[in-house]
């Protein structure tokens, strides 16, 4: 059982203490009473002794006892104010069967809490008070106040393990108040974080030579365990979550998760002085891997040592072996590892939406060929400055369900899109500021308009492209001939049906997608006779069929195979066009069907020859397709 309350200025000016401390303690029977108490550096021996007398005195007199045997240890820690009261203190599974394991450790040079971690203590608030666990295992005893004269303070080694990242002498509150520092300048509004450590590489090298020499010292707890098993050693990294990480999460308000699940990461970076030369012994350990590493500096990245490597080395690793290059159990360190920095990162969020293109000017994505830009702006610029300066990302990756011609207007309810911001700052925001973001894109910009801006989670994404093969479009062309054209030869469209047309890529795109044949499908046409005399054509086909406006493809390619067409042969080649592509519509982002996120894609191709005598035919495409375009005769 454990009591937890709080070391306040004016605590001990009252018996609140000693009031709640019977009241729950009153029906237990009480042999013995364990306190620890943790406090600043500041407290006064003599002060803390008095107070614990007083509390001896109280005790006796609510218990009706001539004697209180109190036990008792002080936890000096400056950023720990709480009192922690416990009986019965046998709380881990660690016995007093391993203080030879526990005074070899010590003997060696390793901390109190590396002491713990390789004597299997899982206990996180055994680390952060660790005297006042080792005295509850039975490994040490309790340390009281006297009046005798202050002995002289021996100066300590770092720990041969963790280098003296776990002990208080070295990992200084100022270290804590670097991290803090850090982190509070890098501004992010998440509430809960994930806190990464990188440690030197030597300090696998350590670790592996003191498993070697501990399986040969005492064999039968740790040789019949695998050398490399990690559930039975806890992690120095997870050691140090328990102990720093709580204090971390104080500073900085905010929520401490140790499941590795939150979007937010502070990574610590720790460096050694002595690491570069410990890890040399790996050069004449396993020349075969390290020299050829140090050789070919551009394939590794100039990288000689890293973590996997190490660790692969050590797995195939004989004990003797090892043991002939660096020596076991490791030495004591020269110097204690430092900080280095910290890096702050979060997860992408995702923004979607729909957009309208007004432009006859405007590429959808920056139009970069050869080093040279060809348009001075694109949607994706004008979208993503506002949703970067809003949520304070570092860049931007801009996608959305096909695209348009820069001469193509994107009309109606508009075209979805999906914004990834990379590592931004701010990620929450009300419906207001979503809204007030539409507002500020829409405003600064009269060629694009956003609508239905919403954040999504990163698996919806598959909406954007689903069903890009199975989709089918339907359009409509009205076509206007200056030559009259008989009902009896439309009627052979109605019987082409699922038509397999080889594409190629087209070249305006060549610079973003491959060389490539790709087959589409005209499922089939329909075509019938109007006024003046005109005729209108539709037709249905699969999505990523490329129109050439110039009739010389999908529609010209089906009229012109009709040996008993010759009208419409003549039509394709000799007929200047004016397109529309016009909008019908279609469901709001992400909760619409893959289906009809689908827009039309157009290239444009010169036809083989115009009669300048000849009026302009008009060629009329609409559909459920987004997009406008209009070609003036060459």
């Amino acid at each position: 059982m454990r009591i937890k309350g709080i070391l306040q200025n004016n605590f001990w000016k009252n018996n609140s203490f000693i009031n709640n401390l019977t009241s729950i303690l009153v029906t237990q029977s009480m042999p013995q009473i364990f306190i620890c108490f943790s406090c600043s550096r500041n407290v006064d021996a003599n002060s803390l002794r008095n107070r614990i007398q007083r509390i001896k005195i109280c005790l006796c007199k609510r218990f009706n006892r001539t004697q209180t045997h109190l036990q008792y240890t002080v936890c000096v820690r400056p950023q720990c104010q709480a009192l922690h009261l416990a009986t019965n203190m046998a709380t881990t599974d660690v016995t007093v069967k391993s203080r030879p394991i526990y005074e070899d450790l010590r003997n060696l040079g390793c901390c109190e809490r590396c002491c713990l971690r390789y004597l299997g203590v899982r206990n996180p608030q055994s680390y952060r008070c660790v005297r006042a666990a080792l005295v509850e295992i039975g490994l040490e005893k309790e340390k009281g106040f006297d009046s005798s004269p202050k002995q002289k303070i021996l100066k300590c080694n770092p720990c041969i393990l963790c280098l003296g990242l776990l002990q208080e002498e070295f990992f200084t509150d100022d270290t804590v108040h670097q991290i803090v520092s850090g982190v509070l300048k890098a501004s992010y509004d998440c509430d809960i974080f994930t806190c990464a450590l990188s440690l030197p590489i030597s300090c696998q090298l350590r670790a592996h030579s003191l498993r070697l020499h501990l399986a040969d010292k005492f064999p039968v707890t740790f040789a019949l365990r695998e050398l490399h098993q990690e559930t039975h050693v806890i992690s120095m990294k997870e050691a140090w979550k328990w102990t720093v990480a709580p204090l971390i999460a104080k500073a900085v308000n905010k929520e401490l998760d140790s499941g590795m699940k939150s979007d937010f990461f502070i990574g610590v970076n720790m460096i050694y002085p002595g690491d570069e030369d410990e890890c040399s012994c790996l050069l004449e350990m396993h020349a075969d891997l390290f020299k050829v590493r140090k050789t070919h500096k551009r394939k590794y990245h100039g990288t000689l040592y890293t973590r996997k490597a190490v660790e692969l080395a050590l797995q195939t690793t004989e004990a003797a072996h090892f043991k002939q290059f660096y020596p076991s159990p490791p030495p004591v360190p020269t110097a204690a590892v430092g900080f280095d920095n910290i890096t702050c990162t979060h997860n992408s969020l995702f923004f979607a939406g729909r957009y309208n293109k007004f432009s006859r000017t405007l590429s959808q994505t920056p139009w970069v060929i050869d080093g040279e830009r060809r348009m001075e702006s694109s949607v994706q610029e004008i979208i993503s400055e506002s949703l970067q300066t809003a949520s304070k990302a570092e860049r931007i990756k801009f996608s959305a369900a096909g695209r348009e011609d820069v001469d193509v207007r994107t009309l109606g309810r508009g075209r979805p899109f999906v914004c990834e911001l990379l590592n931004p700052h701010r990620v929450k925001f009300t419906a207001e500021q979503m809204q007030s973001m539409e507002a500020d894109i829409n405003n600064n910009s009269k060629e694009v308009a956003v609508r239905d801006l919403q954040i999504v989670q990163k698996d919806e994404l598959v909406n954007l492209k689903a069903g890009e093969e199975k989709t089918i479009k339907r359009y409509m062309a009205l076509c206007i001939s200056s030559d009259p054209i008989e009902a009896q030869s439309l009627e052979q469209l109605g019987n082409i049906k699922d038509l397999t047309l080889s594409q190629k890529t087209p070249v305006r795109v060549l610079h973003r997608r491959p060389l490539a044949t790709r087959p589409k499908i005209v499922h089939s046409m329909k075509a019938w006779l109007l006024e003046n005399p005109t005729k209108l054509c539709k037709k249905e086909k699969n999505y990523g069929t490329l129109l050439n406006l110039k009739l010389t493809s999908v529609i010209a390619y089906a009229f012109t195979i009709m040996s008993s067409a010759p009208q419409l042969r003549k039509l394709s080649k000799n007929t200047d066009v004016h397109v529309h592509n016009k909008d019908r519509g279609g469901l709001p982002y992400p909760k619409a069907e893959a289906a009809t996120w689908k827009a039309l894609t157009i290239q444009s191709e010169v036809s083989q020859s115009v009669h300048k005598t000849a009026q302009p035919k008009t060629l009329m495409l609409g559909g459920e397709g987004r997009g406008t375009r209009k070609l003036r005769r060459p």
